[in-house]
């Protein structure tokens, strides 16, 4: 177990990387749309006044509906913490993305493989989500969403965050003297999937599996 706690701390800097970047909660698009948004002016006020027209007589179209009400339309500007450039279709990159911030997270799994003490992630078969003759096989485990409250008092200060990530944890036991090969698989309710990259630990052997408490003075 004395790596054991490393296995632990990243796959927790994993998992709350992604939440940064992929909220937990479903979200209305057309209103991320409009909350994300920087430097709004006349054309965007057009886009969203448009888009809630359609919205009207097609609720159940809301990508479609901001789609058509943006046209020909560069959003780029108004959402500049998205890196477009080199896109082919630069608004609809970013369209793409803002989709898939509101989709909203369905369920999240840990991905782990154990490879044996004479296999160090070394050859491009441990990098690999496919693996190789050295690999062991994957195994799953539904990870623990644990809500992160918001900071008392920070909202009425003007300085409380949009958005609040929640994590995700899981416990790995059984594991001594091996190299383990992890990732983050994460969906959404839309269908979207997420893996993180692999990420590779050595678990050291576990010669005391019981751990008696010391009591210190």
């Amino acid at each position: 177990q004395k790596h054991l706690w490393k296995l632990g701390l990243i796959v927790f800097v994993v998992v709350w990387s992604i939440f940064e970047l992929t909220p937990p909660a479903g979200r209305d698009l057309l209103q991320d749309f409009q909350a994300k948004a920087r430097s709004k002016d006349a054309v965007f006020s057009n886009v969203v006044e448009r888009a809630q027209q359609l919205q009207k007589q097609l609720p159940n179209r809301a990508y479609g509906n901001l789609k058509e009400a943006i046209g020909t339309n560069d959003i780029t500007r108004y959402f500049p913490f998205i890196n477009a450039k080199g896109e082919k279709e630069p608004s609809t990159y970013v369209l793409n993305r803002l989709q898939r911030d509101a989709s909203g997270i369905r369920d999240v799994n840990l991905k782990y493989r154990s490879n044996g003490a004479n296999n160090p992630p070394t050859q491009d078969q441990f990098k690999t989500y496919v693996g190789g003759t050295n690999t062991g096989t994957w195994q799953t485990i539904s990870m623990t969403k644990r809500v992160v409250a918001p900071v008392a008092g920070l909202s009425a200060y003007g300085n409380g965050p949009q958005f609040i990530a929640d994590y995700y944890y899981a416990k790995v036991t059984g594991l001594s003297d091996t190299f383990v090969d992890y990732y983050v698989t994460a969906s959404d309710t839309k269908g979207n999937i997420f893996n993180s990259p692999i990420q590779h630990v050595y678990v050291a052997p576990n010669t005391n599996p019981t751990l008696t408490p010391t009591l210190t003075r």
